[in-house]
């Protein structure tokens, strides 16, 4: 029984220290608080591109997180992790890229296929 109660002192001072934490990260940070900053013309004010900018902002840095979640999980459980995480990358980066960067992304496309087929090469040159 001794190693439980330890353990959930242990657990218990963690959470403590985390709260305290984050109440000194919101303490410091309302003594920082500038509302003239909210109205200024020049620069558009609070939030100058609405509660719109503020979801597509929000949305991408989620997405953003689970897709390297989903990466990094499939790495743990791939076999030939390097070849396998470039090819993850590559099929990713697909859908990701804007419209004027086409030309660009079509040469790193071709650097990354030579890229990917020589490691292919060596890897049935190795078994």
């Amino acid at each position: 029984m001794l190693g439980i109660r330890e353990s959930a002192t242990s657990n218990n001072a963690m959470v403590i220290l985390k709260v305290a934490i984050i109440l000194f990260f919101v303490a410091v940070g309302l003594t920082l608080i500038r509302p003239a900053n909210w109205t200024t013309p020049e620069t558009g004010g609070f939030a100058p591109n609405g509660f719109a900018g503020i979801s597509a902002g929000a949305a991408i840095i989620f997405f953003s997180y689970i897709g390297f979640d989903a990466t990094s999980t499939a790495a743990e459980e791939a076999i030939a992790s390097g070849a396998s995480i470039d090819e993850a990358a590559a099929q990713a980066s697909e859908g990701a890229e804007p419209s004027s960067d086409l030309a660009a992304s079509a040469d790193f496309r071709g650097h990354l296929a030579r890229v990917l087929a020589r490691r292919a090469l060596e890897e049935a040159a190795t078994r």
